[in-house]
């Protein structure tokens, strides 16, 4: 039996350059996808290529910082001008007015207390037994002070506090009264008689004096006020009003 002789299909290799066209890669170095080089810009006058092996650019970006060295000016120029901004508005904050002096509260040593009757009253209030009396206060210091409120007023024989103290008047509204020195303050004291109380209820004594505490002084001023009180508390004998800027007068009595 005769041999057919069949001829190899004739292959041609592709040219490099087709190959590199192609995207094909083989064995003996053709190019392929994963050799290709990335083309780069001509260097020119124009580019920012510069010479081998810098970095620095060239042509019309020569000169220019680059990075974080381009920022810095523009922190600086930016912190200046909210420094100056700060300062302008400073300047225009309006200063707060001068403190002026706080004058303390008149003590008992700075003061001068004394008790001075009031003789003219209504035939009406004396009929009642009540007499009115005012507590006088006058700055004996080298300085102004204040009083504020009611004085206490309280019957004294001897250390022995004699009845209840003076009841508050509320008809008259208390006020800051600022004395000069050798100025004058009053308050109206209203006295009633023992017997316009029940005795036993009252037990009527004498009380050789009177202890009078200017306000918000805990050291009193004793008076010489010789006069009958309740011994027992409880009946209101005594009555103070708070302290006035003028001479407190009752009314119908002798100015």
């Amino acid at each position: 039996m005769a041999r057919r002789h069949v001829a190899a299909p004739h292959v041609t290799a592709a040219r490099p350059a087709e190959a590199e066209r192609e995207g094909r890669t083989g064995p003996e170095g053709q190019v392929g996808p994963e050799a290709r080089v990335p083309s780069l810009p001509p260097a020119g006058p124009g580019g920012p290529s510069g010479p081998p092996g810098s970095s620095e650019p060239t042509g019309r970006y020569a000169g220019r910082p680059s990075g974080r060295y381009a920022v810095w000016p523009v922190v600086a120029m930016a912190a200046f001008a909210g420094t100056a901004i700060l300062a302008v508005a400073l300047s225009r904050v309006p200063r707060p007015p001068p403190q002026q002096a706080v004058l303390l509260s008149c003590t008992t040593a700075s003061l001068h207390a004394d008790v001075t009757n009031v003789t003219n009253v209504t035939p009406a209030e004396r009929a009642n037994g009540t007499r009115y009396y005012l507590l006088e206060f006058t700055n004996t210091s080298h300085r102004s002070c204040v009083l504020n409120g009611y004085p206490r007023v309280a019957a004294f024989s001897g250390i022995r506090e004699i009845g209840s103290p003076a009841a508050l008047d509320h008809s008259v509204r208390p006020r800051a009264v600022t004395l000069e020195p050798g100025a004058t303050a009053n308050a109206e004291l209203r006295y009633t008689e023992t017997g316009s109380f029940q005795r036993d209820t009252c037990m009527p004594v004498v009380a050789p004096e009177l202890r009078v505490y200017p306000p918000d002084s805990v050291k009193p001023t004793v008076v010489n006020w010789r006069a009958p009180v309740c011994s027992r508390p409880g009946p209101e004998f005594l009555v103070v009003q708070p302290v006035e800027p003028w001479t407190v007068r009752h009314p119908g009595s002798d100015r």
